[in-house]
């Protein structure tokens, strides 16, 4: 019987942005780090306004498809323009993960699932 690889983080010092680059490639590690690195915010934004984990965990996992189903548009950037500073970088992120997470909201309370 053969075991399915179970992937790993990205090495300790990744950038951001580097971080973002290899989940566009679909690098399975980067994506884990990423999610690994937003999960506790996440949950507790929609556990916050959901108040029930359940359904904050539907939310957290739809804003993840969501949100990289459109990681090629994300330009890291804000506003319109450009930073190579990883402070910047890190906050862009969290900024368009959060951004996609209003929304499943929306669509969650709208449809009740």
């Amino acid at each position: 019987m053969r075991h399915a690889e179970i992937p790993q983080i990205a090495a300790v010092g990744t950038t951001d942005a580097e971080l973002v680059q290899r989940a566009r490639a679909r690098d399975e590690a980067a994506i884990r780090t990423i999610m690994q690195s937003n999960n506790r915010r996440l949950y507790r934004l929609a556990r916050g306004i959901l108040r029930n984990d359940g359904e904050a965990e539907d939310v957290v996992q739809e804003t993840y498809v969501r949100a990289f189903t459109h990681l090629d548009g994300f330009r890291g950037d804000r506003c319109g323009h450009h930073s190579d500073d990883p402070a910047t970088i890190r906050n862009d992120c969290r900024a368009s993960l959060d951004s996609c997470a209003g929304p499943v909201y929306i669509d969650y309370m709208r449809n009740g699932t």
